[in-house]
């Protein structure tokens, strides 16, 4: 049987929610009292099209360097809070994807997460753990090579699924065929001019295997 990779934030749960009530706390924290948080209607579009947290905090909202790398901290530390994780939903598409490519593929998640704990919450919160004959659980800051070692050990993978560069880079490294996803953490026109060929959803995975 064959293997398809997944990635899991921004491929199978959209954490958009997530990410933009974090920011909205923490900088209603942070500001001084008489001062207005910004709206954050357009963080994730920015986010998207490649920009980090404390670039968009700097560059797209005017905050200093020094607040601004406070803020993306603080953000960093607290993003996988169960209170914030609670806001996660998986994409409409992605329960009934996976129901169907397991009977036909071996399917594994490899998900670049701080805490192992919360990931498998989520997996079994959403009850999707039945689809996946393994899930590795790889550190942020070391995402790409250790993404890689883990697709090593499939030497009948066909596919790499995700939504950044690090799931791209996995799948270079490896040899493997991307499928990009552009409605997560990285936009259709992000991948466009990587002259990279983007989905929507995940209707199309057999036409890449």
């Amino acid at each position: 049987m064959k293997t398809i990779l997944f990635d899991f934030d921004g491929t199978l749960l959209d954490s958009t929610e997530r990410h933009t009530v974090l920011l909205r706390d923490i900088l209603r924290e942070e500001l001084p009292g008489g001062d207005t948080v910004p709206s954050l209607e357009r963080f994730m579009e920015y986010k998207r099209d490649g920009m980090s947290t404390r670039a968009c905090l700097e560059k797209t909202y005017g905050f200093d360097r020094v607040f601004a790398h406070r803020c993306a901290e603080k953000w960093r530390e607290r993003i996988e809070d169960r209170e914030y994780l609670a806001l996660d939903r998986l994409y409409p598409d992605s329960t009934a994807a996976l129901e169907n490519l397991c009977r036909q593929y071996r399917l594994v998640l490899i998900s670049s997460r701080k805490s192992e704990a919360e990931l498998n919450w989520q997996i079994d919160f959403f009850r999707i753990g039945s689809f996946f004959q393994a899930v590795h659980c790889v550190a942020p800051g070391d995402s790409v090579r250790t993404k890689a070692f883990y697709a090593a050990r499939y030497p009948d993978a066909v596919l790499v699924v995700g939504d950044t560069e690090a799931d791209l880079e996995c799948a270079a490294a490896s040899g493997l065929p991307f499928y990009a996803l552009n409605r997560g953490f990285r936009s259709q026109s992000f991948w466009d001019e990587k002259n990279i060929r983007s989905f929507g959803d995940l209707s199309s995975i057999r036409d890449l295997c």
